[in-house]
């Protein structure tokens, strides 16, 4: 199940907008997809990104295993969690491609392809 339509709703003050899906029970990891614009000034980005809580032994693993596997994607650190993500300028598509929207959804399903791939050869990870 995903985040319903007034939990994204609440992120617009934040300067997102995006769907997210909790992985586990107890809370190991969210996956986020959608929309944010809080780096630069009017610069807004599509995104796929996984937020990981760094307490715990299992999260450390799991942070270690996606460092490797998603070499690629950006990694942020934070006091509590670690965010590794993709992120495409929409600004930059706008200006430069006559069909925004192919180029948007390519974008996301090479990304949600990777993230099927990874929990085929990690299935515990993304319980």
């Amino acid at each position: 199940t995903l985040s319903k339509q007034s939990s994204r709703s609440t992120q617009l003050k934040d300067g997102a907008y995006y769907n997210y899906k909790v992985i586990g029970n107890p809370k190991k990891f969210r996956i986020d997809i959608g929309f944010m614009w809080w780096w630069e000034e009017e610069t807004i980005y599509l995104t796929t990104r996984l937020q990981i809580p760094k307490k715990g032994k299992e999260n450390g693993e799991i942070i270690k295993y996606l460092k490797q596997e998603l070499k690629e994607w950006e990694i942020e650190e934070w006091d509590d969690d670690l965010t590794i993500g993709n992120y495409m300028n929409v600004n930059e598509i706008v200006a430069t491609k006559e069909e925004q929207l192919p180029e948007m959804i390519k974008f996301l399903n090479n990304n949600i392809n990777i993230l099927i791939e990874l929990k085929k050869k990690n299935k515990e990870i993304f319980k």
